[in-house]
């Protein structure tokens, strides 16, 4: 006689709940959701109404985590809700880097998560100790673009820190 229950000899059915994030009825607001849909993220069937975005619509479904970050993989998901960060960029009907919380949701549509080369070589890459910096322009932009772009910035940035020198000058004549 044990005062522990052995687990080994009990059956678990384990249950899959879905909860339904989304609001139906609010005091001031109304909805027009449209006609219900059925969108996929990574081949699973969500429920989904037409006048929804992909973002609003997983979230209602319970899928917080949309990406995760390039260096530590830290869980990324919706955040500002109009296309200015990077938090909810998902792979929808084949097409990468899309903004899931400013695409509204079609029937049928197929979401994926992206894996980025930074997910395949994180072993790698983790041992190296590489500033944030590094794997930002490593992973997403490619470097010579970046080059050109940080060469454009200083160039604007000179200018406008010396216009009162520039502008002031031009009209002098130098001996």
């Amino acid at each position: 006689m044990g005062l522990f229950l052995d687990t080994r000899e009990l059956n678990f059915e384990v249950a899959c709940v879905v909860v339904d994030w989304r609001i139906y009825e609010h005091p001031i607001l109304e909805f027009d959701r449209g006609p219900e849909m059925t969108i996929y993220l990574d081949g699973r069937p969500l429920k989904a109404f037409s006048n929804e975005t992909v973002s609003a619509a997983l979230y209602a479904n319970g899928v917080r985590v949309l990406s995760k970050s390039i260096k530590y993989h830290r869980p990324r998901g919706f955040f500002c809700g109009i296309g200015n960060c990077s938090g909810c960029m998902m792979e929808i009907d084949g097409i990468p880097n899309v903004k899931t919380c400013v695409v509204k949701v079609r029937d049928g549509m197929r979401i994926k998560r992206q894996n980025t080369l930074a997910d395949h070589l994180a072993p790698l890459l983790n041992r190296l100790n590489l500033s944030p910096m590094t794997y930002i322009k490593m992973f997403t932009k490619p470097m010579t673009n970046t080059l050109l772009r940080t060469k454009a910035i200083e160039t604007i940035t000179f200018i406008l820190r010396n216009r009162f020198f520039i502008f002031s000058s031009l009209g002098k004549k130098v001996y």
